[in-house]
């Protein structure tokens, strides 16, 4: 019975491992139950399929291409590190934060809580560009309250 649960172990193992490597994790379960602790080590041999690591980083905003030499950078990379060239930056949820109003009827950063001016392109705290909602364009949300 100790063996049985040894190579089931040694099947989420590869699983796992092959999973990261961008390939079928069922696949690799099976090799790990049917060879043990074989099956992990060809598993770590195995090569990465980067084609689909690749399409798993730009579905999920991890990663963007290039335009000028194609390889794959950082989101908010202003420069790709292999050519040198400039590049947009990539605008995600995790690297931009929200004008909103605070309790005290100014406004705030989402990401960090600072105080902020309405028309701040960037959170003096946390560094981050500062996104404005619509409403604050046509003038709905409040005005920043008078300086004391």
């Amino acid at each position: 019975m100790l063996y049985v649960f040894i190579w089931i172990i040694c099947g989420f193992i590869a699983a796992a491992i092959y999973k990261n490597k961008g390939r079928s994790a069922g696949a690799a379960f099976i090799v790990g139950v049917l060879l043990g602790p074989i099956g992990i080590i060809l598993v770590l041999l195995s090569s990465n399929d980067t084609a689909a690591l690749e399409r798993q980083q730009l579905a999920t905003g991890q990663a963007k291409k290039c335009p000028h030499c194609g390889e794959m950078i950082r989101p908010e990379a202003t420069i790709c590190r292999f050519c040198q060239q400039p590049v947009e930056a990539l605008v995600t949820a995790s690297n931009v934060a929200r004008i909103v109003s605070n309790r005290a009827g100014g406004f705030a950063c989402s990401s960090c809580g600072g105080g902020l001016r309405s028309d701040a392109a960037t959170c003096m705290q946390c560094q981050k560009p500062v996104f404005m909602p619509a409403a604050t364009y046509i003038g709905i949300a409040p005005k920043d309250p008078p300086s004391t």
